[in-house]
């Protein structure tokens, strides 16, 4: 059962889009720089939702439809995605450490310049998911699909236990107090040393075999 926010402004909002469930076609939630603390919007269509600087600190959206979703600068730390769809989100600038993104389908998604510090991306799928100079320390990336590119991002203390997939080209920083930077080849292998298993490099699709040899040798 969903439930509203707390802050009044912020319901008053949350109101508006539950009077246009069954009379709009695709009903829109506009939550930009409002408070949803508080809310439980799990089961909710939301896709297309702005939510672009709202603090959903602790909110809960599992299973529910978040594709094209705008969390650019929005504040989710500690907020439950559990299940949700994801596909074609902005994470642009956003906090969200200790966030559930636990079996979410992500692909496409891109998040740049964002903190994931100590978020649960378990048995997620990551196919075709970009995180873009983001900070990944000590997220868990157990048992999910990766087809991914974490170019700039640092890593250190993240968990890949049973992940499978592939990984793009781009150097990563895997350093805990200094930075280190290892070529794709010995970044697949530091991702099996962290439990990952078969993780190989990413293949565009369409390539022609005659240069198949060529893009598997290239490091960087």
């Amino acid at each position: 059962m969903p439930t509203p926010p707390k802050d009044t402004k912020a319901r008053d909002v949350y109101d508006a889009y539950l009077a246009q469930i069954g009379v709009e076609r695709f009903p829109h939630l506009d939550a930009m720089d409002h408070d949803f603390r508080g809310a439980d919007l799990s089961d909710l269509n939301l896709g297309d939702a702005n939510m672009r600087g709202a603090n959903l600190e602790g909110v809960k959206f599992r299973n529910a439809n978040l594709a094209y979703v705008s969390f650019a600068g929005a504040n989710l730390d500690n907020a439950d995605f559990e299940g949700a769809d994801i596909a074609d989100a902005e994470f642009n600038r956003t906090t969200a450490r200790n966030a559930s993104f636990r079996r979410v389908w992500c692909g496409p998604m891109d998040a740049i310049r964002s903190d994931f510090r100590g978020t649960d991306f378990t048995d997620a799928d990551m196919n075709d998911s970009a995180f873009m100079k983001c900070d990944l320390r000590g997220t868990m990336f157990c048992g999910v699909k990766l087809s991914s590119n974490f170019e700039g991002s640092r890593l250190h203390g993240a968990d890949f236990t049973g992940a499978t997939g592939s990984v793009t080209r781009g150097l990563v920083d895997v350093g805990e107090n200094e930075p280190r930077l290892p070529k794709q080849s010995e970044f697949i292998e530091w991702l099996h040393a962290h439990g990952a298993v078969n993780i190989t490099k990413y293949i565009p699709p369409g390539m022609k075999p005659e240069d198949l040899e060529e893009w598997l040798s290239l490091e960087e």
